[in-house]
């Protein structure tokens, strides 16, 4: 009995044992690959260390998801940003009730491409909405660039609140838009309509620039935070932790 008991846990040993060395031999392996494929060369231990900062998690405020309202509103303004005013107009047409262009800006961005945005005003939603778009292949230059300017060309958060580092890239189309007139429009509606929500939204780079806007005007203090709806889709990464806190300070829905 006893031999048999001993040779059965020899057998349960010699099994753990081959598993514990086959782990440990391919986990070799695998750093050797990686160190074969430059996956940790200096050149990207930089980028690694400036995300060392980024790794905790930080609290996410809970939203309730209206689909109803992405759906039949703001997802149409959003894809509204694309385009020439007409186009504006037209998208805007398309949606329940009236709206009206009362702002639309279009500026050179990157390399060869255009930046747009544009203000309408809805009475029965008595909203004020704010979108942003780009021209088509405005992302693949941010996809291409896409370490080197979230993680490397950084700069402090000039906004108002915080301390967090954004992409120089995309806060440097955020200030084109603003010495445009974006923002000061922006706040001349906001004091005339007083009462108003204001929906900001965008896609790809022209989310990432809406996110921007919104924090720009929330921490100038012209409206109620509760009142500034954020709403992106496929918004690249803006900055790192601490602007995600004070984003999540800032602004109210998002």
């Amino acid at each position: 009995m006893f031999i048999t008991s001993f040779c059965s846990f020899v057998r349960l040993y010699s099994i753990f044992l081959f598993i514990f060395i086959f782990h440990m031999t391919s986990t070799k392996n695998l750093l050797s690959k990686r160190g074969k494929n430059n996956l940790l060369t200096k050149e990207n231990l930089k980028i690694l260390n400036n995300q060392k900062e980024d790794q905790n998690l930080i609290s996410v405020k809970r939203i309730p998801y209206d689909e109803v309202f992405v759906q039949s509103k703001i997802f149409r303004m959003a894809a509204a940003a694309y385009g020439s005013v007409d186009n504006f107009i037209y998208c805007l047409q398309t949606l329940t009730g009236s709206y009206d262009v009362f702002f639309d800006i279009q500026i050179p961005c990157l390399t060869n491409e255009t930046c747009t945005g544009f203000m309408a005003l809805s009475l029965e939603d008595k909203a004020l909405i704010l979108s942003f778009g780009t021209s088509k292949y405005a992302y693949k230059q941010l996809l291409n660039d896409s370490g080197e300017s979230v993680f490397n060309k950084r700069r402090r958060s000039p906004l108002g609140f915080g301390s967090g580092m954004v992409s120089d890239d995309l806060f440097s189309i955020f200030y084109q838009m603003q010495l445009a007139g974006i923002t000061q429009k922006t706040f001349e509606m906001i004091q005339f309509f007083d009462g108003y929500d204001l929906w900001i939204t965008g896609h790809s780079i022209g989310g990432a620039i809406a996110s921007i806007a919104a924090a720009k005007i929330a921490s100038a203090n012209v409206i109620d935070a509760k009142q500034i709806k954020l709403v992106t889709f496929g918004q690249p990464r803006v900055g790192n932790k601490a602007w995600a806190a004070a984003m999540e300070n800032a602004v109210g829905n998002f």
